[in-house]
């Protein structure tokens, strides 16, 4: 059974069809992508479109999408760190630390994890 399913993969990749994991990321991109079109000042919709962009790899379109939830929203820890992980995957290091000392500064500014 593992052997024809292998085949199967390997028969998809020669033809350049995604695998079904890929296709099924590259829909939720579509889909997000269109709900930021309809609801652009949704600082929410743009953070998770960032992290679809960031799991297919796509660095500059992560970066944008995090960049328009912080600038609706300066104070939405959670774009910088996002934006901050697409730059590592870009490899701007510079750029990340800057997105993660103001996400960690945002953080600490609300009060933090109260133990």
């Amino acid at each position: 059974m593992f052997r024809w399913f292998a085949g199967i993969l390997g028969a998809l990749a020669a033809v350049g069809q995604p695998l079904p994991s890929e296709a099924r990321l590259q829909e939720q991109i579509r889909k997000y992508a269109d709900i930021t079109r309809d609801n652009p000042r949704d600082v929410e919709f743009w953070h998770v479109l960032g992290g679809l962009y960031r799991q297919a790899e796509q660095w500059d379109k992560a970066i944008n999408a995090e960049t328009q939830a912080v600038q609706k929203f300066p104070k939405y820890a959670v774009a910088y760190y996002g934006r901050g992980k697409a730059r590592v995957g870009k490899e701007d290091f510079a750029g990340a630390v800057e997105d993660f000392t103001s996400s960690i500064r945002l953080y600490e500014t609300r009060g933090g994890v109260e133990m």
